[in-house]
């Protein structure tokens, strides 16, 4: 039986530091493109991603190293090949944009490029 994908978001700051990373803190997030399809490609465009459950302090530091932030997108199935599908999600011509709605603990983050890439340092 084929095992459901598990997926996981990692924001960090461009020195390397984890700010966020649901596959440890449980957050949850999708992700769609801007035509709102969660079939993603790659390239150049607009990516949406929404966290929910973020925590006050971990939001405000996001927000406030906006300019200098990298996210991960892993899709991991084990039984697959490869076993985990590796995406960097950057603002290449313009910084990324996030929205908070500290009522609902929910971020919002924009980006314009996205890349698969197998670095297993990440």
């Amino acid at each position: 039986m084929t095992e459901q994908p598990r997926h996981r978001l990692l924001v960090k700051h461009v020195t390397g530091r984890v700010l966020l990373d649901t596959g440890k803190t449980g957050e949850s997030f999708t992700i769609h493109d801007g035509n709102g399809d969660t079939r993603l490609g790659e390239g150049e465009g607009s990516w949406k991603i929404r966290v929910t459950g973020v925590p006050t302090a971990v939001a405000t530091e996001i927000i406030r190293l906006r300019d200098e932030l990298n996210l991960f997108h892993f899709i991991e199935q084990p039984d697959a090949e490869p076993p985990v599908r590796k995406w960097w999600m950057y603002g290449k011509r313009r910084h990324p944009e996030i929205m908070e709605n500290a009522s609902a603990a929910e971020l919002q983050i924009t980006v314009d490029a996205r890349a698969a890439y197998s670095n297993d340092a990440v």
